[in-house]
């Protein structure tokens, strides 16, 4: 972040929005304007998060008067539609950008905050590089088909049967493993899960087609997998989604500049089943590079997130979130099979 000046006045003022960084330079105490370019395959990307402004690294989150303009490179412009209370394209307007966005065009932020101060951004939309990586892929779990129970597997070698013990069609299941030592059976009524081999010590993620390999760091001090269950009325839901201080991942997630993690200490991440909001009690975080070992954290509620490796992570990188389990009121300890990333460059 650069510091400007104007007759000895100075501040920082920084734009986030996805990949994008703009500095902003004050041309006199309450007037700032910044100017930068972003590659075309990475402007679709934007449309996809909010826009976030820092001002002497505190985020500006109240504006009089917000515009963002799209300027096409034969000079026609035209206003676009942000979301009710939020700092992000409609769906409408990112599609439109999606498939119309050319070389040579340009977004033109334009914004007052409460104190009169006035913003004003443009980014350019430059050719595509050969050296850009696309952001890592996560595939959407399919949760429509369910098995009628679930074995996890203990760090000391003991498992847990979960299942409903009532049903006739269990009762081979139920049978079969009160023969088979060092397992404990569980009853639960009605008991359905998209996955049903779960191992406290599993450092694999499948995604789709394609495996990763974790180097867990530390090993989990909670025993939620033990007792959680999936119900339909949350795994149902036409989707389930992270979100992260306005990132969301839908399971994958557009690019983020790096600038999104400032103060980001103070942010939880929560996931949605459509519109209604949980906290996550535990997960396993990932860091992915391409480069070095898949460093895995196991995090439960209370702790601080695993964020020191940051610093040291060389662009572009993803955070990897799976193994999540939240807590409802009425159900319990829920298990979300989903895997979910964030990407940043």
């Amino acid at each position: 972040m650069s510091v400007w000046c104007v007759s000895g006045w100075c501040t920082e003022v920084t734009l986030s929005w996805g990949v994008v960084t703009v500095d902003l330079k004050a041309i006199t105490p309450k007037e700032f304007v910044g100017v930068s370019q972003v590659e075309q395959n990475k402007a679709t990307n934007i449309g996809r998060v909010d826009f976030q402004l820092y001002k002497d690294q505190k985020s500006v989150n109240l504006f009089k008067e917000k515009h963002l303009f799209l300027l096409n490179k034969e000079g026609v412009q035209r206003e676009l539609t942000f979301r009710p209370n939020s700092n992000r394209l409609t769906d409408n307007e990112f599609g439109d950008i999606v498939n119309k966005l050319e070389i040579g065009d340009s977004f033109i932020c334009v914004l007052k905050d409460e104190d009169n101060n006035n913003y004003t951004v443009v980014v350019n939309v430059q050719p595509n590089s050969s050296g850009y990586i696309q952001p890592l892929f996560i595939p959407i779990v399919n949760r429509n088909h369910r098995f009628k129970y679930q074995l996890v597997t203990r760090y000391d070698g003991h498992q847990i049967l979960k299942i409903d013990t009532t049903l006739e069609e269990n009762k081979k299941i139920v049978d079969g493993y009160k023969r088979v030592p060092k397992v404990t059976i569980q009853h639960y009524p009605k008991f359905e899960t998209v996955i049903n081999y779960l191992a406290e010590n599993d450092s694999t993620v499948a995604l789709g087609k394609r495996n990763f390999v974790v180097h867990p760091v530390n090993k989990p001090t909670d025993e939620y997998l033990l007792v959680t269950t999936e119900p339909g009325e949350i795994l149902n839901a036409n989707q389930l989604t992270l979100d992260w201080n306005k990132m969301v991942a839908k399971p994958d997630s557009p690019i983020f500049a790096k600038s999104y993690l400032q103060n980001i200490t103070n942010h939880s991440i929560n996931l949605f089943a459509d519109d209604k909001r949980y906290d996550l009690v535990s997960m396993r975080w990932t860091y992915l590079d391409g480069r070095s070992l898949n460093k895995a954290y196991y995090w439960k509620n209370g702790e601080t997130y695993p964020l020191d490796l940051i610093k040291e992570m060389k662009n572009p990188f993803s955070i990897m979130i799976d193994r999540i389990v939240v807590k409802d009121s009425r159900l319990g300890f829920i298990y979300i099979p989903q895997a979910f990333i964030f990407n940043f460059q």
